[in-house]
Formats: structure tokens, C-alpha cells, sequence
């Protein structure tokens, strides 16, 4: 059962009973709020040690951080140094931008050195096993990737999406530029589509 389809069915939960104590409310409230789709909770059965938070309009601003190894740093010990940092700074999230180097055993390091809510920004994992060839990337290689994020642990993914052909059209007429390996992916993408 989905923490949406036990809210729904009126379940006071463990985690809402966690969410409502650190947010100061009541955990019926919380429920109410998950079951109407205005809070989610980010956690991964997966995910050991992780503590439950909410996140949603009526619950307080959260405080994420970002780490990732890149091609100038692929030391994942330097990135779980910062991940003590951030974490005696009580950041309730943090997001793993990485793009070089093993993704994998630097999600795995991650997950396994945290409690609060892990995210992949899932083009980065695509980008950085596709190389050169990203353009042949399919659906099938972006749901395993997903897949195995999830079997790992991952709390959230971060999905870049493709913009309607009115903005293709405009941003190459403009000459925009796109300041991200990630932005010049998506453009590559929506460039080559024919259909909305």
C-alpha cells in the first residue's frame, strides 16, 4: 500500500506520525494533507536509516543540498565530507548532481551515509553512460535507470522535461544557448521530436 492510499483509507501512519511532530501539527492534519495530494513524502523503502519528511505548500521550506562528482572531482570521499556538513547544517535533502566518474557507488555511498531524502537528477546518470551517443539513449535505458535508482535506494529523481515546439521554434531562432550539459541534452531532444 502507498503511503497516498493508507492516508486516504484514514491510516495514521509512523512516518506521519514523525512528519507532524518535526513540522509542530497535528498527524491527522498531515494525513488529510497527503491523502488530498497537497504533501508528499519522499521515502524509499530502500532507503535505510532515512528519516520521513514532508514536503508540500502547507508544510515549512525544507533545505536541500547538492553534491556530485564531476569530471575535475571524482572523489566520492570528498563528497561524503561535505554530506557531514550539510548534514550537522540541517539540510533535510540532498541532491546528487554527478556526472563522471562510477554514479553508481556514488549513490550507493550516499544513500548508505545519510537519513534524509536522497535525489538523482536522472539525465545526469543518462548523460554520463551514453557518452557521446546520447542521442541514442531510449525509453527502455531511462526506465532501468529509474529502476535501479529506485532498487538503490533513491528517495526522488529530478526528470528534465521537453518544452512545447512554439519554444523549440523560438530558442533556436534566438540563438539561446542552453549553460548545462543537461539543458543542451533536453534541446537536443526536443529538436529531433516531430510530435508534441
Amino acid at each position: 500500500m502507498t503511503k497516498l492510499e493508507a492516508a486516504r483509507k484514514g491510516q495514521l501512519t509512523e512516518e506521519l506520525r514523525l512528519i507532524a511532530h518535526d513540522e509542530g501539527v497535528e498527524p491527522a492534519t498531515v494525513r488529510e494533507w497527503v491523502a488530498a495530494g497537497l504533501v508528499v513524502i519522499p521515502a524509499n523503502k530502500n532507503h535505510a536509516g532515512r528519516r520521513p519528511c514532508g514536503l508540500g505548500e502547507p508544510l515549512r521550506v525544507k533545505i536541500n543540498a547538492d553534491i556530485g562528482i564531476s569530471p575535475n572531482n571524482v572523489s566520492i570521499d570528498h563528497e561524503l565530507a561535505k554530506l557531514r556538513v550539510v548534514k550537522e547544517l540541517g539540510a533535510e535533502s540532498v541532491m546528487d548532481l554527478s556526472c563522471a566518474g562510477d554514479l553508481n557507488r556514488m549513490r550507493e555511498a550516499v544513500i548508505a551515509h545519510v537519513p534524509m531524502m536522497v535525489g538523482m537528477v536522472l539525465i545526469c546518470q543518462i548523460m554520463t553512460q551514453c557518452s557521446d551517443d546520447c542521442e541514442n539513449s531510449d525509453l527502455d535505458e531511462i526506465l532501468n535507470t529509474i529502476d535501479r535508482q529506485g532498487r538503490q535506494g533513491v528517495d526522488f529523481i529530478t526528470i528534465d522535461g521537453r518544452k512545447p515546439r512554439e519554444y523549440r521554434e523560438n530558442s533556436t531562432n534566438a540563438g539561446t544557448e542552453e549553460c548545462s550539459m543537461r539543458g543542451r541534452y533536453c534541446v537536443m531532444k526536443m529538436l529531433e521530436e516531430v510530435t508534441e
